[in-house]
């Protein structure tokens, strides 16, 4: 019973469109003490070959929350790294969305805001909302 609640809500975190479901699934996953477990799949999907699987993983941590410096790093790297645009741009939204204003974090959202296109723009926004300015 209790495996089928936790897939439940893990496939509410993943792939639930609606930020307020996913937050309702997220505090239902504390409340059932679930929280240490769901992470640790997060965690391990954010290195999935998949550029939705991650992504995914970056949106579920939006709501579950990015609490230890060793995954904010993690978080960074694959803001710095990753290949997919996608994937970046998931990152930024969940910096912002999380108010995550760590140094290194502006200093990485700075750079991708030089330029256009899609990544720029959303490293503008974000850049926007964590400290106020404007590219």
């Amino acid at each position: 019973m209790m495996g089928e609640v936790f897939e439940r809500l893990q496939a509410l975190l993943y792939d639930e469109c609606s930020k307020e479901v996913r937050l309702t699934a997220c505090n239902t996953i504390n409340e059932l003490g679930l929280h240490s477990k769901i992470l640790q799949q997060v965690v391990r999907k954010l290195d999935d070959l998949n550029e939705d699987v991650r992504a995914q993983s970056v949106m579920s941590l939006s709501v579950l929350g990015i609490k230890s410096k060793s995954l904010l790093n993690q978080i960074l790297d694959i803001l710095e790294l990753d290949s997919s645009v996608y994937v970046r741009i998931q990152v930024m939204r969940a910096l912002k969305e999380l108010g995550i204003c760590d140094r290194r974090a502006v200093r990485l959202i700075r750079e991708r805001a030089r330029g256009t296109g899609l990544l720029c723009r959303e490293a503008q926004l974000a850049l926007l909302a964590l400290t106020g300015e404007a590219e």
